[in-house]
């Protein structure tokens, strides 16, 4: 399931990229004009491109590999994809693009559910003995 899920996420992620600025341009199209926004348009989807190769890096690995460092790799990736990158989208890309943030009201909500889903699966890989027997101690 876990290696489905670093295949699906980056789709997901897309689409909702996607939607955002879609949404954003159709209802304020001189925000295309404005140089901060296109900063935050190009960093943001940068940061989508990075998580997307993280995500298929650490499915690969967990596909072809049978050590611990594939497992290792997996845990620090679910933690950079979930609350790190939500962390990173929300707050320090908005400061770095337009000089402050806006913090949506159900942003801690988002966080709370990334950094939760990050601890059951880090904490699955870490004592699952079906983990240990296929990639090793």
């Amino acid at each position: 399931l876990l290696i489905l899920l670093f295949f699906l996420v980056p789709l997901r992620d897309h689409t909702s990229i996607y939607d955002f600025f879609k949404t954003v341009e159709l209802q304020n199209p001189v925000l295309t004009q404005i140089p901060e926004y296109n900063t935050f348009k190009t960093l943001a989807w940068g940061s989508f491109f990075v998580s997307t190769c993280l995500c298929f890096y650490a499915g690969v690995g967990l596909v072809s590999g049978r050590n611990t460092k594939v497992v290792k790799r997996a845990m620090l990736t679910l933690w950079i994809i979930g609350p790190i990158a939500g962390l990173f989208m929300e707050v320090i890309l908005p400061v770095f693009a337009f000089g402050k943030t806006e913090i949506d009201p159900q942003f801690v909500g988002r966080i709370t559910a990334s950094t939760v889903l990050a601890a059951i699966w880090t904490a699955y890989l870490y004592k699952s003995k079906r983990v240990r027997a296929t990639y090793g101690n």
